[in-house]
């Protein structure tokens, strides 16, 4: 009986969970199909405004194929209209770093991999009430087998 107990309470958490997951509102979008390079600065752009106490979600949304390793980032320069710096701030989000996965696939034969995930990577408050700009590239170690089907850094309320 208690077994039946504990597969309920962990069953009902888990759609909790995804229903949580699956229900955010997508605020934002920046899709990108190429990798930022020395000589080639390849970025999207999204625009929000933000209010104090807003709690955001970062997901990677990828779809990618390579052999070997691979070392993916999303960078952020994020900059506001209220802080007084024109510096932006400047944060890196690893898309394999997830904390929440959604329709995951992961398939390699031999030395190829076929990778395929939404992931939630983190979330942050908003401290203050601003319109936010976050200018967001994707970089790479160099893996020249990477193909990118879909590499977008989302956000969601």
């Amino acid at each position: 009986m208690n077994y039946l107990k504990r597969l309920l309470a962990t069953t009902c958490s888990l759609f909790l969970l995804l229903g949580c997951a699956l229900s955010s509102e997508e605020i934002g979008r920046a899709s990108l199909t190429e990798l930022t390079t020395p000589d080639n600065i390849v970025a999207d752009t999204i625009i929000l405004p933000l209010k104090a106490g807003d709690e955001i979600g970062i997901w990677s949304d990828i779809d990618v194929e390579y052999e070997g390793d691979l070392t993916l980032k999303f960078r952020v320069f994020l900059s506001d209209d209220v802080k007084e710096s024109s510096e932006p701030e400047i944060f890196d989000i690893d898309p394999f770093q997830k904390k929440v996965t959604i329709g995951e696939s992961n398939i390699s034969i031999g030395n190829k991999v076929k990778h395929s995930f939404l992931g939630r990577n983190q979330t942050f408050d908003v401290k203050y009430d601003a319109n936010y700009k976050m200018d967001v590239v994707l970089l790479s170690n160099g893996n020249e087998t990477l193909k990118i089907n879909k590499a977008d850094f989302v956000l969601k309320k």
